[in-house]
């Protein structure tokens, strides 16, 4: 953090304008600005890339010993608050920056409250400082991007209270805590959204908090649980690299800035979604459930499919369909002798709401008679299956299909294997032939969501390119159980060859770390199907998983608050490379135990680890040059690039940037761009492939690592202040 007193000097001056409540504001954007006018020289100090805490103090030092003497007589002025004792020991400009830090002057939390002073004193050149940095704070803003929140609880257009949602309400109220058992197509979901909705329309205060939780892995929950401590702006919560004891110290912290006086007021309620006692441990799920449950101010729903542990069998409702004439009345038949056969009908979907949704929607569309829709769901034939809300689902969308182009139904079929309560419409478009033009993309999007929603397969937030979309997971699960397994494998590979091509391992740059997060709940949804058939893939397809793994870990450690995601993901990346690439299952980075005795061992590291460099880097060439041609030109073509970058490329090989669609060269501009020695030969990129993406994972990891060890709980109070600083919620990671 290099200080430049002519320029800090700007803002002191300005704080004599001010009065005493507006000073700390102004001595933070004084810090924040000069950080974002020198952040070349920043970017080194970001994110853990120095190797030990000396290195990162005597950086600071460095930077802090650009301001004068009178540049600190003069701040020292402005904290007067701080009292006489504790200004007299301040002599330094490090001395001044530490006790900044330490008071909490020095943060991202008070940018919109000092941008709205900024703007009353007429000083806009200064705001514009503070919208840059603010833009480029970047888990501060896309970590609240809604998902978690009420804005990712659609609810679908058709759905009706119930008597049992308002069994679910009642019980709610009374006891704090409700816990639907039942299986899919109950609307279980559907019935916590609803009541989340009335929630937040009730609530008393601003400060009420709804969050949701996806349940189905522990590493779920730990993501959502890194997102509430960045909306809450809770810092340094991993717990010795584990992440059952971190989601313990994120919701023992989170629960902790509930009762406290900003919060203690207000209600708030946490939705959990898909409780397995499969999938996750025991006391896992005894953890959130009684550490929610001791406090007043918090109400919980939780959804399962099986029974959890008898202490919380006071709080379980079984979740069963409609009452009989719940059912008939939303099926709206016109007359006496419909409602015969409605009861019918009712019965043979077992009166679930999902079930009679399909059968509804489909004779709606139709404009068939319930006789005639009886008839047809006798003729579909499910070989693993013959539950009839399976049937009605799969009648609803071979009719939806016949309403879509060949381009549609494919988005279709990709569904199943993306996050399907959240898919952003400008992903979809994503998704589409590069070769069809915004017009073309727009229209075949529309379509697509109009013939969907009419079929009541999805719901829609939003407008234009910011709609988001959400489909039941029944419903897609239906879809997914009907394909066959070469299609499967196609889907699989359309999806894998998307992914590499836009998720990008250089995540500094603004414009990629917001497509990086764009698609990342998607890649991981996607990656829960592949991991299962791993071990079968070719080894174009390992290549493109081990890149894959490598860019979801990268951006996990640029997101703040997620090490421990990834961690996980670095490591898979990092296993690849050893067992499927190198064939080994380790490999040997430690170094050996005599300590080194002159500087020059200590330059070129463990002997040990040297020899065995040598020894994998002729495997990696090896492997590497195994990669297919197609597989390599396909990559340089598909990579979805910066701006920057296109900028770049077409400014020195003549090419016309007008004519790069999408930041994607096509053959014919990847040719050329080799004749101008601009891009290497497919051959040459092979043979480095394997090389260069060990040394990211490698890099990356250890960097993930050392801020993982700094976040863990035992650290001194020296520690914290130091991991404040380093946190990416109070520094931007742009370059």
């Amino acid at each position: 953090m290099i200080l430049i007193p002519m320029i800090l000097t700007e803002f002191i001056l300005l704080g004599f304008k001010l009065n005493q409540e507006r000073a700390k504001e102004k001595v933070i954007i004084a810090i924040l600005s000069i950080i974002k006018r020198k952040r070349n020289s920043f970017r080194n100090f970001n994110f853990g890339t120095t190797d030990n805490e000396q290195e990162i103090t005597k950086r600071h030092q460095n930077g802090a010993s650009g301001l004068s003497t009178e540049n600190v007589k003069t701040i020292k002025f402005i904290v007067r608050e701080f009292g006489k004792g504790v200004l007299e020991k301040i002599i330094s400009g490090a001395d001044l920056l530490q006790l900044l830090e330490e008071r909490s002057w020095l943060s991202a939390e008070r940018v919109e409250r000092l941008s709205e002073l900024l703007q009353t004193i007429g000083r806009h050149d200064l705001d514009n400082k503070v919208q840059m940095y603010a833009d480029s704070a970047i888990s501060r803003n896309l970590s609240n991007h809604g998902y978690y929140g009420i804005y990712g609880m659609q609810i679908n257009e058709n759905y009706v209270e119930t008597s049992m949602y308002k069994k679910i309400v009642d019980h709610l109220q009374r006891h704090n805590t409700v816990i639907m058992k039942g299986p899919p197509g109950t609307w279980k979901s559907q019935h916590a959204f609803r009541y989340a909705h009335y929630f937040s329309e009730e609530k008393s205060t601003d400060k009420s908090l709804i969050w949701r939780v996806d349940c189905n892995t522990d590493l779920s929950i730990f993501n959502s649980f890194s997102h509430l401590m960045n909306f809450l702006k809770i810092q340094c919560v991993n717990s010795k690299n584990r992440i059952t004891e971190s989601i313990e110290v994120m919701l023992s912290r989170a629960l902790d800035a509930l009762a406290n006086d900003k919060y203690k007021e207000s209600k708030h309620l946490f939705i959990l979604l898909g409780f397995t006692s499969t999938s996750l441990p025991k006391e896992t799920i005894q953890t959130l459930l009684q550490g929610m449950k001791a406090h007043t101010n918090i109400f919980v729903i939780a959804t399962v499919s099986e029974s959890l542990s008898s202490d919380f069998n006071p709080n379980v409702i079984e979740m069963r369909g409609m009452l009989e004439k719940e059912a008939i009345d939303f099926l709206h038949v016109p007359n006496t002798t419909s409602r015969e056969k409605a009861k019918v009908l009712a019965k043979k979907l077992s009166y679930l709401p999902t079930g009679l949704l399909f059968a509804r929607t489909f004779m709606q569309t139709t404009q068939i008679s319930i006789e005639l829709y009886l008839k047809n769901l006798e003729t579909i034939t499910n070989g693993t299956t013959d539950d009839s809300s399976t049937k009605a689902c799969q009648l609803l969308i071979q009719r939806a299909e016949t309403k879509m182009s060949r381009e549609e139904r494919k988005l279709l079929h990709y569904l199943p294997y993306m996050n399907t309560d959240n898919i952003p419409v400008l992903f979809l478009k994503y998704l589409l032939p590069r070769f069809l033009i915004d017009d073309s993309k727009n229209v075949l999007i529309n379509n697509f969501l109009k013939t969907l929603r009419n079929h009541s397969l999805i719901s829609i937030k939003g407008v234009d390119d910011s709609r988001v979309v959400a489909a039941h997971s029944f419903t897609l699960m239906i879809l997914k159980s009907s394909e066959t397994k070469e299609k499967k494998t196609e889907y699989l590979n359309i999806l894998l060859d998307f992914f590499v091509s836009y998720l990008d391992l250089d995540a500094r740059l603004l414009e990629v770390i917001h497509r990086n997060v764009l698609f990342l709940d998607h890649a991981e949804a996607f990656l829960s199907n592949v991991d299962i058939e791993f071990e079968s893939q070719s080894r174009d397809i390992k290549a493109k998983l081990c890149y894959l793994y490598t860019a979801i870990g990268i951006t996990y450690r640029l997101y703040g608050n997620t090490e421990l995601s990834a961690a996980v993901y670095l490591s898979k990346a990092k296993n690849t490379v050893y067992k499927s690439i190198l064939g080994c299952n380790s490999f040997q980075c430690n170094k050996t135990e005599n300590s080194y005795d002159i500087i020059e061992e200590y330059l070129n590291g463990s002997e040990a680890l040297r020899k065995h460099c040598k020894d994998i880097f002729p495997k990696l060439l090896s492997n590497s040059n195994e990669l297919s041609k197609m597989f390599i030109n396909n990559f340089v073509e598909n990579k979805c690039r910066s701006s920057r970058s296109i900028s770049l490329l077409c400014k020195y090989s003549d090419i016309d940037i007008e004519n790069v669609n999408n930041n994607q060269l096509s053959g014919v501009e990847v040719d050329h761009l080799r004749s101008k020695n601009l891009i290497m030969d497919a051959e040459h990129i092979a043979e480095t492939f394997y090389i260069e993406l060990l040394i990211r994972i490698l890099y990356n990891e250890s960097k993930n690592t050392w801020l993982v060890e700094m976040s863990k709980d035992e650290f001194s109070a020296g520690k914290r202040t130091l991991m404040k600083r380093l946190s990416s919620a109070y520094f931007p990671v742009t370059p």
